[in-house]
């Protein structure tokens, strides 16, 4: 995973939180009535290849944050390949036709700019975090790693192993065994009652070929996403670009 680990500002973290107003507006889920003069004006445009775009301008930030929505979660890992749709995510920023995770790393850091991937239950996401400066460059980042990542044996094999050892640390501790229960519990016949992550069983056997690649080729569609797009950016130019 590409990332930074200097603590996140505080504009960073409001941008972050009108990228969920975003989402949850788009998905209906509003239980608590809002004023409608609170409310930031999203932008909805929808592709010819069925892609959702959510725009949300906020000039008084200097950078732009993307967010892409897949509908790729652990929910979707076949049965006996738990930790699937985690690994594929995890993936995408392993290396792509252009080229490898660290010159990826390397050109990011050069320009203050996050990448991040992560699967959750129901959607993968990626994100990126660019200044407006950067903005050309980093989104052709965010774009190679959602088509055309190439999954390097390797650097999976390597995932693999970090993640076996997260699942290995969290077994041992009481809280991550209790969660795990609870889930398996109260989903026992369903996609939720699985960890994200997978179970040492499952993750062990996952390849790059007969798993990671087919996963990411059924699910990584335009039509099953959605892209939210905040900051120091207009409709217009997300139209041209």
């Amino acid at each position: 995973m590409i990332h930074r680990t200097a603590k996140e500002p505080r504009t960073a973290r409001a941008v972050k939180a009108q990228i969920i107003f975003v989402l949850v507006l788009l998905l209906g889920a509003w239980v608590i009535p809002v004023r409608a003069g609170s409310m930031p004006h999203v932008e909805r445009i929808v592709l010819p290849n069925n892609l959702v775009l959510l725009v949300s301008e906020e000039h008084s930030l200097p950078f732009v944050v993307f967010q892409m929505l897949v509908d790729a979660g652990s929910r979707l890992d076949p049965a006996g390949k738990e930790g699937l749709a985690n690994l594929t995510a995890k993936g995408l920023l392993l290396g792509t036709a252009r080229q490898n995770a660290n010159a990826m790393n390397e050109a990011l850091d050069f320009m203050g700019a996050s990448l991040n991937s992560s699967a959750g239950q129901d959607y993968a996401a990626i994100e990126l975090q660019v200044l407006k400066k950067d903005l050309e460059k980093g989104f052709g980042f965010f774009i190679d790693a959602l088509m055309s990542p190439i999954f390097p044996e390797q650097e999976i094999q390597k995932e693999v192993i970090k993640i076996l050892g997260a699942i290995q640390s969290a077994d041992e501790q009481p809280m991550g065994l209790a969660e795990k229960t609870f889930r398996k519990t109260l989903f026992p016949q369903s996609p939720y009652g699985h960890p994200i992550e997978g179970t040492r069983e499952s993750v062990s056997k996952l390849t790059r070929e007969r798993d990671v690649l087919q996963f990411y080729r059924a699910f990584y569609r335009p039509n099953k996403a959605i892209l939210a797009i905040v900051g120091d950016i207009t409709v217009e130019e997300v139209k041209a670009s």
